[in-house]
């Protein structure tokens, strides 16, 4: 992400180990989520 400031982190998709341990708890996940506090979620500094 250093050479490429811009990059998302896992924008290529999620590591295996992460991806199947979260698959579970997907719906539950994605029902949770508020758009309203997307914004706190990441953040960064532009220079």
């Amino acid at each position: 992400m250093e050479a490429d400031p811009h990059r998302l982190p896992w924008q290529d998709g999620l590591p295996e180990v992460l991806e199947s341990s979260l698959k579970p708890f997907r719906e539950r996940l994605e029902a949770s989520c508020s758009r309203m506090t997307n914004m706190f979620e990441i953040s960064y500094e532009r220079k």
